[in-house]
């Protein structure tokens, strides 16, 4: 007899309970009219903006459709691994041929060693990310600035000075977006922040495109974040 099937429980990510305050507060919509649309409990829906565990099936009426987020941008991407091992599991529990299920346990060992290989990398980028990010930042937008003539800006000027620092914290921003997508492994984030247009937007798109040019082609050793970069690039250039 097969064993019940285990409900699939999943919780935010850090950057996922921000991404639902933020939609909650824009919408104003209280805990309980989320529960309301997302026909769950009041209890229920205050978990997941807690962080805590609950079941799949109640979390994504709550985040697709009371608030309108994408699933994918909210739940910690090692959970749904989770589940694909513990489905993997349940199936090889149910297996009665034998070379199927050795078949199934090979296809999960795979999938988990390209995991891990996957998440170690983004980590290591992420951190070098955080550590190294005021300082690309501020190179970056100076080598901009300098290669961008319109600009008609010398070094020393007040202005100059201001607009730099300006310049510096948007690059800041759109690394932060890089960050974020290497936590977690997608780059819809980016996709999500140009739709709510959270994206940096104060200079001509080729300054942003000059300055992460400039740390893609000249900083960056990760593989992950270039990637994140030259997609962030494409994205820029049609802002």
């Amino acid at each position: 007899m097969s064993k019940p099937r285990k409900s699939r429980g999943v919780c935010a990510s850090p950057e996922g309970k921000r991404l639902l305050e933020q939609a909650k507060d824009s919408q104003r919509l209280t805990y309980e009219r989320i529960a309301e649309i997302a026909q769950v409990s009041d209890k229920t829906a205050r978990r997941l903006f807690d962080g805590e565990k609950i079941d799949r099936s109640s979390a994504e009426p709550i985040i697709i459709k009371a608030l309108g987020l994408e699933y994918d941008l909210v739940i910690s991407p090692e959970k749904d691994t989770e589940d694909k091992v513990r489905e993997t599991i349940e199936t090889v529990e149910r297996q009665s041929d034998s070379d199927s299920a050795s078949e199934l346990v090979r296809d999960l060992e795979t999938i988990l060693e390209e995991y891990g290989k996957k998440t170690e990398i983004d980590n290591q980028a992420r951190d070098w990310l955080r550590l190294n990010q005021n300082d690309l930042a501020k190179q970056a937008a100076s080598i901009a600035l300098k290669e961008y003539g319109n600009q008609n800006l010398y070094d020393g000027d007040i202005e100059y000075t201001r607009i730099l620092e300006e310049l510096s914290n948007d690059i800041k921003e759109y690394l932060r977006f890089c960050r974020i997508c290497l936590k977690e492994g997608t780059v819809k984030v980016l996709e999500i922040a140009k739709e709510q247009s959270l994206m940096p937007n104060n200079f001509d798109s080729e300054l942003y495109e000059k300055a992460l040019l400039f740390i893609k082609d000249q900083k960056v050793t990760h593989e992950s974040l270039a990637a994140c970069l030259k997609y962030l690039i494409g994205m820029v250039s049609v802002i």
